[in-house]
């Protein structure tokens, strides 16, 4: 397993739970605050696809969840057309 290396001072955990729980000993840091500093690939991570509004940040190894609601998340392209396919 690779363990998870972090990125103010270099330790390294084996787990992201232990990594969280590093930077809020050591560093004094939420986990989401260290994720969207030092993890977050993209600007839209956090923001819903289909409405703009700001998502829930879920933890440090998933980030944000990709919609606001249920509502948004059913009305997707995407989970209509898997509900598509399952159907069929």
């Amino acid at each position: 397993m690779k363990e998870i290396k972090c990125e103010i001072c270099g330790i390294e955990c084996k787990t992201f739970k232990g990594i969280a729980r590093h930077i809020l000993k050591s560093h004094k840091i939420k986990s989401k605050d260290y994720y969207d500093k030092y993890l977050k690939q993209y600007e839209s991570d956090g923001v819903c696809p289909e409405c703009g509004k700001e998502t829930k940040f879920k933890s440090i190894s998933i980030g944000y969840r990709e919609y606001c609601s249920s509502k948004w998340s059913n009305n997707s392209k995407e989970v209509k057309e898997k509900k598509i396919d399952v159907n069929l």
